[in-house]
């Protein structure tokens, strides 16, 4: 097969297919393929799943007849050694279609389970996937080996020069998920993109979909930019963007949105790409905040709601899901929409700095657009800057018509207002003060999404007390050099776990595993851990 380059040979079990367990915890892709490698039990090697089934389905099995001594882990293919010393090599050639080589004299078994891809024995090997009647490739990993090597250059280069092991190792970690997670057309999903986690969201999903774009910027910025047409290219004509976006329309979810982020991301990647990038997706980012600005706003309100069908969407579309944060908020009505009688900080700060970027993007194209861009701005800065509660010393949800029993929690959701350049000295001061107290944020894995002292905190309650690694990139941004210790306890936690869950539980810095499972190999944290250890992520470019 020829020499490869050192510098990947140096990058061996990056994303481990299987936990200490046993349990799937990644699986191996390339070339934008809906088939994903991982692998299996007792006698089969591997197991090739159907990611574009929910919960993925096992579809192909691999086995020989001798131990196996050996199994590595490469970002570009998996290493199988065995007891005679064979090597078997499995790696994708291109979308949808394996190439595992094989000595010819060596008994191996393939076997298609239900109507899972074809395959067939080849000089050297086997083709397996959904179209084999390709020949057999030649030198078939050497391109592959030299696109990741460059990769890999790439994310490093990204990095401040005094990074630590850890923290380069988890770089390459987190930018393997999203491109192991990197998939292409299929069905209604137009153009390439991210999806969240092939372990149970087979599709785009608004609410990753902005920030695993902004991330990607600094390293793949075609790819981020990709990532913003396939989501947009589902908009409504009102400017609505779904929250879902799927193979089958019919499994997309219209009932809410998520928050907009695209502006910002796609500020991000322009700066890398070129000015041609916003030309094509400005108007649909402008169209998006219209859509905000007429639908989830009650008459006179100068914050924005989160809405949906009910309260249950509603929640959704405000970027938290099923929280206690909501509890006792009332709905309103805002045909054909019902709105959440809340102010949400996070989601008001992350319009804000959306209509920000809108005004820079917009500033040399349309100036009428850029001066209403800002106009928004002003005047949703100074609303919500009245959020700000001196005795709490935090940014807090507002409820207008809240029962007087309600109460706003202590939540991550505090510290978007600060990111998004909100407060002074004095707001900041206070801010991390809570941060740094271990009875409230400074847990033993740090940044819970419900301050630990709230009666409502959960540690195992995903939005109700877990680790969301983005409200910790802001905290640890916010911190600076005074959140050293902290930012190193962050660290091992995720070290300490062979891939990137959904979320953690607080106390126990573990993976959310009951009674909901945080799903492994998730991009929104991924992106996070990127933008963490870059020093952000940034509200501007």
């Amino acid at each position: 097969m020829g020499a490869m380059p050192l510098d990947m040979e140096l990058e061996p079990d990056l994303l481990p297919l299987r936990d200490s367990a046993g349990r799937p915890c990644g699986l191996f892709s390339d070339h934008g393929s809906w088939l994903a490698a991982c692998w299996g039990d007792g006698p089969e090697v591997f197991t090739l799943w159907d990611t574009t089934r929910c919960p993925a389905e096992e579809v192909f099995l691999l086995g020989v007849q001798q131990p196996v001594v050996r199994r590595v882990v490469w970002p570009d293919r998996l290493d199988i050694e065995l007891a005679d010393g064979s090597l078997l090599q499995l790696g994708y050639v291109e979308r949808d279609l394996l190439f595992l080589t094989c000595p010819d004299d060596l008994p191996v078994r393939v076997e298609r389970a239900g109507d899972g891809p074809d395959h067939r024995r080849v000089p050297g090997g086997w083709l397996i996937g959904r179209n084999p009647g390709l020949a057999a490739p030649v030198a078939p990993f050497v391109a592959n080996r030299e696109r990741w090597s460059g990769w890999r250059q790439r994310v490093l280069a990204t990095l401040p020069e005094d990074a630590t092991e850890q923290e380069r190792r988890l770089a390459l970690r987190a930018a393997l998920t999203l491109e192991w997670n990197r998939r292409g057309p299929l069905g209604a999903m137009a153009g390439e993109g991210v999806i969240p986690t092939p372990f149970g969201y087979p599709g785009y999903w608004a609410a990753e979909s902005w920030r695993v774009a902004h991330a990607l910027a600094p390293t793949e910025p075609r790819l981020a930019l990709a990532l913003l047409h396939a989501q947009f290219a589902r908009q409504a004509p009102d400017g609505m963007v779904p929250d879902t976006v799927r193979a089958d329309p019919d499994d997309e979810n219209w009932s809410n949105t998520k928050p907009p982020r695209a502006a910002w991301a796609l500020e991000a990647i322009a700066a890398r790409t070129g000015p041609d990038a916003i030309d094509a997706l400005l108007p649909r980012c402008a169209a998006q905040l219209d859509w905000w600005h007429a639908q989830r706003r009650q008459a006179d309100d100068r914050c924005y709601r989160p809405g949906g069908r009910d309260a249950e969407t509603a929640s959704w579309d405000a970027g938290w899901d099923r929280s206690h944060r909501f509890d006792g908020v009332k709905l309103s009505r805002r045909p054909p929409w019902r709105l959440l009688d809340l102010w949400p900080v996070d989601l008001n700060a992350l319009l804000l700095v959306e209509w920000r970027a809108i005004a820079r993007l917009a500033a040399d194209r349309d100036a009428a657009l850029a001066e209403t861009a800002e106009q928004r701005a002003r005047a949703l800065e100074s609303a919500l800057g009245e959020a700000w509660d001196a005795d709490l010393g935090l940014y807090v949800d507002r409820a207008p018509d809240a029962p007087p029993e309600w109460r706003a929690l202590r939540t991550a959701a505090s510290l978007y207002p600060l990111w998004a350049g909100l407060g002074g000295d004095d707001e900041r001061a206070a801010m991390c003060a809570q941060i740094l107290d271990p009875a409230r944020f400074a847990t033993p894995m740090p940044f819970p999404s419900v301050a630990a002292d709230e009666p409502c905190f959960d540690p195992r309650g995903f939005a109700n007390g877990s680790v969301f690694l983005e409200p910790a990139a802001l905290a640890l941004r916010l911190l600076g050099s005074d959140g050293a210790a902290l930012r190193a306890r962050l660290l091992d936690a995720l070290a300490a776990w062979p891939s990137l869950y959904e979320c953690y539980d607080p106390t126990e810095a573990a993976p959310v595993r009951m009674p909901q499972t945080a799903y492994p190999q998730a991009s929104g944290t991924a992106a996070a851990v990127l933008e963490l250890l870059r020093g952000g992520p940034s509200p501007a470019v």
